[in-house]
């Protein structure tokens, strides 16, 4: 007979291994590498076992699980993307121990225009959510009886710890903190989280405000995009600041004057998050706001080249990572069409685990006069003008043309066009017509859609 420990098998349950897990990434790196190199050779023996896609991916490469004994063998490993997940049929992917009914599907936001639908399994779920191995089967137990749990929004604290970094006790934030999370999907925690769905803060603004001015959260959760669109109506209506103490952001790249921006209206301080649908939480910010700590205890972060190579210390690439903790879906060395850099050095907050700064989109693009303009390219211009620009978008016109939109931080002058324009023209041989905007729309996710090619037939 199946039995729901099977589910688990993965998880951390002895005293000792959970103490790690909880505390891996304030360990010196050492000892995050020793234990990372064990959870991966644990990982991938169970993939090849029972994951038809990785014993053919490994057998493919002329690489066996026993193989990898040091950190460097990593670099055996096939990397994988989710253009070749989407060539292989689904049961070849899931682990063959699990019954369907342990798998739910999910999909990716589709950035670059290309959604991506995968399964995931029950505990990998509660994993990626709720961040805590402890908690997801006791969870799950409670759930498997038609029990609610209220208090297992306290495994947040592992997705947010930097309350942990910033001195709250783990009891302090289990028992005390309020959690409001803006997002498409309700995820149901208990009383002490309030969900406000996307669309709320599009369509009905006033309640959103009100709702949060009720509910008093000490950490406001969403996309960038969704944050400073409420903060834009708050402002319209006149709202004072709420007073959140901390907001994190997550699954677009802020920049400073967003982050100003977001400080001013809501009162609070703002943390980036790092996290992909496939694979859970990755890094977040510390207090110090140069780079994202990762979750060294969940995940392995490389940093390659177009040819697969590691890049040297402090050097951009694409980023790369494994899940530790999925045995159900594994991810192992997963190309996240992420570019960015792990920041050398030690941070001044003190915590040892890697930092990791994100650059933009891979894959997304613009074809104008028959060359191909990419994501990271437009971003960086952008980026290098955060103290105009809040909000903006890069338009490609049916005529051919570029435009972009702008939604400013501060009053834009004539010389500031002028500046932003040439350096378009500088970087990329292109001269865009800038467009001052009071609003751009966002998708159902909350993101905004960076790269618009309005010239494209529908």
């Amino acid at each position: 007979m199946w039995e729901l420990s099977h589910i688990f098998f993965h998880m951390p349950i002895n005293k000792t291994k959970w103490y790690a897990w909880r505390h891996i990434h304030t360990l010196p790196q050492s000892i995050a590498r020793h234990w990372q190199l064990r959870e991966l050779r644990f990982q991938l023996r169970q993939a090849y076992s029972n994951v038809p896609f990785y014993r053919q991916l490994l057998d493919k490469k002329g690489v066996h699980p026993d193989d990898v004994r040091s950190f460097d063998d990593i670099q055996k490993l096939p990397i994988i993307n989710k253009g070749l997940m989407r060539k292989v049929p689904v049961s070849e992917l899931v682990n063959k121990t699990l019954p369907l009914w342990a798998y739910n599907w999910t999909e990716t936001s589709g950035s670059t225009g290309e959604p991506f639908r995968f399964p995931t399994s029950r505990p990998f779920y509660f994993y990626k959510h709720f961040g805590c191995p402890k908690r997801i089967a006791r969870y799950y137990r409670l759930l498997s009886v038609g029990a609610i749990h209220t208090r297992t929004r306290t495994a947040d604290v592992y997705v947010d710890r930097f309350l942990l970094w910033r001195g709250f006790s783990f009891g302090h934030i289990s028992r005390k903190f309020r959690f409001a999370d803006i997002r498409t999907v309700n995820r149901p925690r208990g009383r002490h989280f309030l969900h406000v769905p996307v669309s709320d803060v599009r369509e009905h603004p006033t309640a959103v405000i009100e709702k949060l001015t009720k509910f008093q959260p000490d950490v406001v959760s969403g996309r960038v995009t969704t944050l400073i669109e409420l903060a834009q109506r708050m402002n319209e209506f006149g709202t004072a600041p709420l007073n959140i103490p901390f907001i994190t952001s997550v699954g677009e790249m802020t920049t400073e004057a967003q982050k100003n921006y977001l400080a001013k209206a809501f009162g609070a301080e703002v943390y980036d998050r790092y996290g992909l649908e496939e694979l859970g939480d990755v890094a977040i910010e510390c207090r110090e706001h140069n780079g994202m700590h990762i979750h060294e205890e969940s995940d392995i972060v490389e940093i390659v080249d177009d040819r697969d190579s590691p890049v040297s210390p402090g050097a951009p690439g694409r980023v790369v990572v494994t899940n530790l903790c999925n045995y159900s879906v594994p991810f192992i060395r997963y190309d996240t069409g992420d570019r960015g850099k792990i920041l050398p050095g030690k941070c001044p907050c003190g915590i040892p685990a890697r930092r990791l700064i994100i650059y933009g989109r891979l894959g997304a693009f613009l074809e104008v006069g028959g060359k191909k303009y990419q994501f990271p390219e437009f971003a960086a211009i952008v980026a290098s003008f955060s103290d105009i620009i809040l909000r903006s978008q890069v338009v490609k016109l049916p005529d051919n043309t570029i435009e972009l939109r702008i939604i400013p931080a501060r009053k834009v002058s004539e010389k500031d066009i002028q500046l932003i324009t040439e350096t378009f023209k500088k970087q990329l041989s292109l001269t865009p017509r800038i467009i001052l905007v009071e609003k751009i729309p966002f998708n159902a996710s909350g993101k905004t859609q960076f790269l618009r090619d309005e010239g494209r037939p529908i």
